[in-house]
């Protein structure tokens, strides 16, 4: 079940998550989340029209424009994200993920990073996703691996996800709109837990 009461909580638990700062180190080199952002940025094409769905405060937004030229847009359900992200020059909207404010066909690539897990209908999010990504235009993104980062010291260490994906159940989701799917477990390095932290998906759109 999801474990937030109502949207508002939500939003005050989404700011108050230390990743969901400006703390944006754990993309950077001795960061944490390095080899997860490298991923991402192997898949994403130079000078290409990139969606950031739950940009939060623009980090991965802001990385992908220095490193690979991309024009970014994002989206987040809490305006002090919004805000902060839109201060990195991301073309960022307030909303939710499951009603996205752009026409089909209208990336070249969208990104679903830690926020599957979080959101009260994934294959609703998911499908959005898919409508507002050009034919033929990569979906990617990532979820915590169940025995992870998260859920190293047992299950409870996910208390702020609704839902724990495991490779099955991805790519179960995955495969109903996307080809040419890959997922792959990513870990921190160094890993003390010697377990993987994420698991990160990569597909794309059409027949």
């Amino acid at each position: 079940m999801p474990i937030y009461k109502s949207e508002k909580e939500a939003i005050r638990q989404h700011i108050d998550y230390e990743y969901d700062t400006d703390l944006e180190g754990k993309y950077q080199v001795g960061g944490h989340a390095l080899f997860l952002y490298r991923a991402l940025k192997d898949v994403i094409t130079p000078n290409s029209v990139v969606l950031d769905i739950g940009c939060n405060s623009g980090a991965i937004g802001r990385l992908l424009m220095a490193d690979k030229n991309v024009i970014c847009y994002g989206i987040d359900v809490a305006p002090e994200m919004a805000r902060r992200a839109a201060l990195k020059g991301i073309f960022v909207r307030i909303g939710k993920a499951e009603h996205l404010p752009w026409p089909d066909n209208n990336f070249d690539a969208t990104i679903l990073m830690e926020i599957l897990e979080h959101v009260y209908d994934p294959e609703m999010v998911f499908n959005e996703a898919v409508r507002v990504t050009k034919e033929g235009g990569i979906v990617t993104g990532s979820v915590p691996h169940p025995r992870g980062e998260a859920g190293a010291k047992g299950f409870r260490r996910h208390k702020y996800h609704a839902r724990v994906f495991d490779k099955a159940s991805l790519k179960q989701l995955l495969k109903t709109k996307l080809r040419k799917i890959e997922i792959k477990s990513i870990y921190t390095d160094p890993d003390l837990t010697a377990l993987p932290n994420w698991l990160f998906f990569y597909g794309r759109k059409g027949g």
